[in-house]
């Protein structure tokens, strides 16, 4: 359990750190959710990536046995990949269909005051 332990506040530490990271670096040219919806849809997200995560390093180390480096290293990939397409489709960013929609209005606005 000590693996999965250390994986759980290490996970909690980096959530804090990277919501402002991302929003200010990796995500700044993207058309963003409102500061506070993204910190709430982050949560969100970081909450089920850590239990994904978290039962990931139970089964591969403490279940299964293998060796805390392999657990962090195909975990760490995991939730690379996943925290990567929550953000960009859904925390801090706007999907598509958001944009496209807000574009559609604009036009129809403009369409209805000529």
């Amino acid at each position: 359990m000590q693996a999965a332990i250390s994986w759980c506040v290490h996970f909690i530490v980096g959530t804090v750190w990277s919501h402002g990271l991302h929003r200010m670096y990796t995500f700044r040219n993207a058309p963003q959710v409102p500061y506070f919806a993204s910190l709430v849809r982050t949560c969100v997200s970081y909450a089920v990536m850590l239990g994904i995560s978290t039962a990931m390093m139970t089964g591969i180390c403490d279940v299964a046995g293998y060796p805390v480096m392999l657990g962090w290293l195909l975990t760490t990939m995991v939730l690379a990949v996943g925290n990567f397409a929550l953000m960009s489709r859904w925390t801090i960013c706007r999907v598509s269909e958001e944009i496209g929609n807000e574009a559609k209005r604009s036009h129809l606005d403009r369409a209805h005051q000529k």
